[in-house]
Formats: structure tokens, sequence, C-alpha cells
């Protein structure tokens, strides 16, 4: 009975450390896109992240390192930072003073949430759906974080 009781143990804690490889490797950090999200959409969101973020740092001064998605909205979002005087990195950097972006953007029935996080600080807006269809842009950004 013992010996059955330290096996049961043993493979409980091996399956323990299988499930815990799987939840780092699902939260590392790649950036994410909702396959719900339209193309228009995925343009006026990357655009209005873009404006936003210039907004928050020195263009000219700045590099940006924006966490891979392979989707429409990552080249828009990087294509309106680019135009804006920011620098772009396509590797993220081991050592180098740069901001770090990675986003989230989710898709609903009734609208559409980014949440962007970059230093110490998560930004967020909602897009509520009109009954048209269209995004409204009314709701404000939201940010939580603090500046070092």
């Amino acid at each position: 009975m013992r010996k059955e009781v330290l096996v049961l143990c043993a493979a409980l804690s091996f399956a323990g450390c299988a499930h815990l490889e799987a939840l780092r490797d699902r939260n590392s950090a790649v950036s994410y896109v909702s396959k719900e999200i339209s193309e228009h959409e995925s343009e006026m969101v990357g655009a209005d992240m873009a404006k936003f973020l210039s907004g928050q740092f020195p263009a000219a001064k700045t590099t940006i390192y924006v966490e891979p998605s392979n989707t429409l909205l990552r080249s828009v979002l990087v294509k309106g930072l680019t135009e804006k005087g920011f620098g772009i990195l396509d590797i993220k950097p081991e050592k180098d003073p740069v901001v770090i972006l990675q986003y989230f953007v989710t898709g609903f029935d009734n609208g559409i949430l980014w949440r962007m996080r970059y230093q110490d600080r998560i930004a967020s807006r909602y897009y509520a759906r009109r009954p048209d269809g269209s995004l409204s842009f009314s709701n404000k950004i939201a940010v939580r974080g603090t500046e070092k």
C-alpha cells in the first residue's frame, strides 16, 4: 500500500510539472489578436494604438520592440509607429533600453477590447459596437501602473 501511494505521488508530481510547463508556454510573451477582428477593424484599432503610444513616449528617442503576432493589426501598428518616428526592433533585445510592447486584442459581440503592456503600465480601451456594426471611439483609454 505504501509503495502504491509513493508511486501515485510521483506520478502526480510529474503531471503537475508538465502542467506548469504548459502554463508557462501559454503565458509566453506573444501578442494576441482574436480571429473575430475584421481587416477594417484591425486597421482602425492598430492606427489608434499607434496614436496612443505616440503620446506616451518621445518618438525620435524611443525604440520599441513589438511582440510578434503575424497579424494585419501588428503590421498597421508597426507602420503607424514608424511613420511617427519610432524605432522598431524585430528581434527582442537582451539588455538595450527599449520599450517592450505586448498587446491583446479581443473581439466581443458588442465590441472590441485591446490591452497593451509596456514598461510597468497596462493601457486598455474598449470600442463599443454601434447598431450599424461600426466601432465607437468614444470610450477613453485607461492606463494603470507607475512610471519608472
